[in-house]
């Protein structure tokens, strides 16, 4: 196969591989991955440098009420949303009349049902004070933000859904540079209390749900509305994209538990550090999934589908291979750098995740095939197998070769995980 795809292109090895770099450099599809990937990687950047500011103007103590505020957030936001996100993109992806209905049907879970969730939490929280996380005044203001969060994510995913992916950057782009800027300005004026510094975040995020709404808006010239049956089509798609995200998250991430409960705190540092590094690696995949799903999802043809699938898996597995094979070469010295000779125990760790990092990025294209054929819940099925063989391989690997252990288990539950959800989306094509 390579043989003949050299041969049509010139003859050569380099001729071939400077037509692969011209199509990829005029590919609408690869020009909206690395520029996503670019923002991705600011925002990163971004929320790093805020993070210090952040945490020197607070202390420790300050810190940590902002962190639980924050995570009070985040945890509304993801068992919020029961995977409306994903049925979102999937749903205007297939019919883009559908916009409207969605566009209303995500307002109304996001300040209707959000709404009252978190009005019954915050009587909750009041009348079993013993109960409260941080105090009432930090507390609401963490609620409030929780419909915005959850209604910016949702049409988020509308954006991704229509393939306005320049829009979805753009304003991720400004709304974190807001926050950071607002950020600035009043640790600057040494007004920096947990209060005023997550005013900030919402803020921000009420400015960014303005602009994502604004902008999905500007994509349809029909009234909103709330459509019933579009809503009960979309809930029965997202709980099993929400519990496949759930179960994925655990295999993702139950190790580092494993490691902190087993081996201590000190290890379980060592290892997070490695999952960081791994998280990088991975970012260009997941990426490149984000702009891949809309795509693939408009399709109809199933076959035409796992061809699309396969093209774009190839690719991206290319650049990923690269990647992780330049990340494990590097990974040493950036480890030195940027953290010091206290984690480079860190080092070990992450090249033994490398090879799994690769399998999970390109296992990403199966997945989305799958999930663009309706998300059979024969997937869940896969992750519950996982996530159980992930949790029994780790009490034994765990004790006797600590977070070395740890990452052998996770590239070999990584491996298998591509094997079984390309093997099945290899089959439902053919049905």
């Amino acid at each position: 196969m390579i043989r003949k795809y050299i041969t049509a292109h010139g003859g050569t090895f380099r001729s071939a591989f400077h037509y692969t770099l011209r199509r990829i450099y005029q590919s609408n599809f690869a020009q909206r991955v690395f520029e996503t990937f670019a923002a991705r990687v600011f925002i990163i950047l971004v929320s790093f440098a805020n993070s210090i500011f952040v945490t020197r103007a607070l202390g420790p103590e300050g810190k940590g009420f902002y962190s639980v505020a924050l995570a009070v957030m985040a945890i509304g936001i993801q068992f919020g949303n029961f995977g409306l996100h994903s049925s979102n993109t999937y749903a205007v992806a297939r019919d883009r009349g559908a916009l409207p209905s969605l566009v209303g049907n995500s307002l109304g879970v996001s300040f209707g049902f959000g709404g009252a969730a978190i009005f019954i939490a915050w009587l909750f929280f009041h009348f079993v004070p013993g109960t409260l996380p941080v105090d009432e005044p930090l507390l609401l203001m963490a609620l409030v933000s929780i419909p915005f969060g959850l209604a910016t994510l949702l049409l988020q995913n509308l954006l991704i859904g229509i393939q306005d992916s320049r829009s979805y950057n753009v304003i991720e782009v400004l709304t974190r540079i807001l926050s950071f800027s607002l950020a600035l300005a009043v640790i600057f004026l040494n007004q920096g209390t947990v209060y005023s510094l997550f005013a900030v975040t919402l803020v921000s995020g009420v400015f960014g749900f303005g602009l994502n709404l604004r902008k999905v808006l500007a994509h349809t010239r029909q009234a909103l509305g709330l459509s019933q049956r579009l809503f009960l089509e979309n809930i029965r798609y997202g709980i099993k994209a929400y519990l496949a995200s759930f179960l994925a998250y655990l295999v993702l991430r139950i190790d580092l538990l494993m490691v902190q409960y087993m081996v201590g705190a000190k290890e379980a540092g060592f290892y997070s550090t490695a999952s960081q590094m791994a998280d990088m690696v991975y970012l260009f995949s997941s990426v490149a999934g984000t702009i891949f799903f809309p795509k693939v999802s408009e399709k109809k043809d199933r076959r035409e589908k796992w061809d699309m699938t396969l093209k774009i898996g190839a690719l991206v597995g290319v650049v990923l291979a690269f990647m992780a094979v330049g990340a494990a070469f590097l990974a040493r010295p950036l480890v030195l750098l940027a953290f010091g000779k206290a984690f480079a125990p860190s080092v070990p760790p992450f090249e033994l995740l490398v090879p799994g990092v690769f399998f999970w990025g390109i296992s990403t294209f199966p997945l989305l095939y799958l999930a663009s054929v309706g998300f059979p819940y024969r997937v869940v099925y896969g992750w519950v197998f996982l996530v159980a063989l992930n949790i029994g391989l780790n009490f034994y690997f765990i004790p006797h070769f600590g977070i070395c252990g740890a990452s052998v288990v996770s590239t070999v539950t990584y491996f298998l995980g591509f094997i079984i959800f390309g093997f099945y989306a290899w089959k439902v094509s053919r049905e």
